[in-house]
């Protein structure tokens, strides 16, 4: 997800677009549990277990384009049940290896509009009321008979909101797919802030757009694809590696999908 999670992947980026005017609907719940947080005074206690759930949907109204909506709600220690963000995502598929070119290219822009009380929550990277992220995707394809039995690609993005300095993200995944019905796979997600300031715990906290935060996520995915055309998303991942934000993190994310045509 653009300028929340770096393992928050409800926002599709893989360089791949779904069936031409089929809307993909998503709903997903994220756990997230950490006890401590990384910052300008070393490392400080402060255990939590929040909760958020995202729904979304995505269309390709042509070979080359999608578009998607998303919005997420969270639950943390620092707010109530409420909503958290809402983000509109429009991407372009310059190259695409399933018919022919050498890799699959995409590249995107999300617009993302944070609600008050979540921009004032260590739990998830935002970076004011209004932020923007410039995309970049590259994947492979490989293929038996009419399946892709593996594929991996890697994103690229800078972002800048509305108050402090620019991040950029780097990911990268790789997936098996038997027969359409069990797809697994591992990805690595990346978050870098460009603030000048370290988090600093004993003060009130305003968002992550002025801290200078890093954060390294590595995970695990299954997906079953059911006959009804529902599909069922479990996804697992733990922080490696943070400065100035939550360490330690385990995240457990499960999804639903479920495409429709027009």
């Amino acid at each position: 997800m653009v300028c929340g999670f770096a393992t928050m992947d409800a926002l599709e980026l893989r360089p791949w677009f779904g069936t031409v005017l089929e809307i993909e609907g998503r709903a997903e719940s994220y756990l997230e549990v950490y006890h401590s947080l990384n910052g300008e005074h070393g490392d400080r206690d402060r255990p939590a277990c929040d909760v958020f759930v995202d729904f979304s949907a995505s269309l390709a109204p042509t070979e080359n384009w999608s578009v998607e909506v998303e919005a997420l709600t969270g639950d943390t220690r620092h707010r109530s049940f409420g909503m958290d963000s809402v983000l509109l995502t429009g991407r372009y598929l310059w190259l695409n290896d399933i018919i022919g070119d050498p890799l699959s290219l995409a590249t995107g822009l999300t617009v993302t509009k944070v609600f008050k009380p979540a921009r004032y929550d260590v739990a998830i990277f935002h970076h004011g009321g209004v932020a923007c992220e410039a995309t970049v995707a590259a994947g492979k394809e490989f293929s038996c008979e009419q399946f892709w039995t593996s594929r991996y690609w890697a994103v690229g993005g800078v972002g800048m909101g509305d108050i402090g300095s620019a991040w950029v993200r780097g990911d990268a995944a790789w997936e098996h797919n038997w027969w359409d019905l069990h797809l697994a796979g591992i990805f690595l997600n990346t978050l870098w802030g460009f603030g000048r300031h370290a988090l600093d715990l004993e003060k009130p906290f305003r968002g992550y757009g002025p801290i200078e935060h890093q954060s390294i996520d590595l995970g695990l995915r299954y997906r079953l694809a059911l006959e009804c055309g529902l599909a069922l998303k479990v996804e697992y991942a733990y922080r490696v590696f943070a400065r100035n934000c939550p360490q330690h993190v385990n995240w457990v994310n499960v999804g639903i999908f479920y495409p429709f045509g027009l």
